[in-house]
This record gives structure tokens, C-alpha cells and sequence, in this order.
């Protein structure tokens, strides 16, 4: 019997820690319908720089599992969060972290 490594429960990882301390979002994939799944959201302020000054922004990151979207969420998409009454966001900036099993994103507010 082989030994379980890091990398072989990764998967089974991943979901128990969405499930456990993701919050809901609705993602509505372009043209497609709304689903809630649950999301990893680190809500910190960014910096933007204009031409001749600088404003703070909500740009939010969000991690969700590849087995919930799989494939690349896309400008088109939208989503919503309790956490964010009455904002509604694209992705931008997407990737795929280094193990593979989930993309994450910063919203940007539609």
C-alpha cells in the first residue's frame, strides 16, 4: 500500500477547506446560469495609480476549485457575494494556482 502524499489529497484537501471556510458566491458563467459554490475571499483594499494621483479600491481576490468551474472563468463572467451587498463582479487576472486544482482571481466591480 502506498503512502499518501501531499499532493495525492490534495484534491480531497482543497474541498474540505472551501467547504469549511469558503463563503458562497453566485457565479454566473457568460451566457451561461448562475450557480452557488463556495469561494476563498481575501477582500483587502488595492492601490491604483492614475495619471497624477492615486485612489484605494475594493479589488477582492477570489480562490474557487477547478471542479466547481472548470473551465478558465472569462471577462464575460459575473459574480456576487453576501459579503459585498449589491456589488456584482468580473474576473480579472486569472490563473491557476501551482497545484492545479483551483483558479484564483481578482473581482472587479461591473
Amino acid at each position: 500500500m502506498d503512502i499518501p502524499t501531499l499532493d495525492s489529497q490534495r484534491a480531497a484537501m482543497d474541498d474540505v477547506v472551501l467547504t469549511v471556510l469558503g463563503s458562497p458566491i453566485i457565479y454566473t458563467p457568460s451566457g451561461g446560469t448562475a450557480l452557488t459554490i463556495n469561494a476563498l475571499i481575501n477582500s483587502q483594499d488595492m492601490e491604483k495609480s492614475y495619471d497624477q494621483s492615486n485612489a484605494i479600491a475594493l479589488q477582492p481576490q477570489f480562490t474557487i476549485l477547478k471542479s466547481a468551474i472548470p473551465t478558465k472563468p472569462l471577462s464575460g463572467d459575473r459574480f456576487t457575494s453576501a459579503r459585498f451587498p449589491g456589488k456584482t463582479f468580473k474576473p480579472t487576472n486569472v490563473m491557476q494556482t501551482k497545484s492545479g486544482s483551483r483558479w484564483k482571481f481578482e473581482g472587479q466591480v461591473v
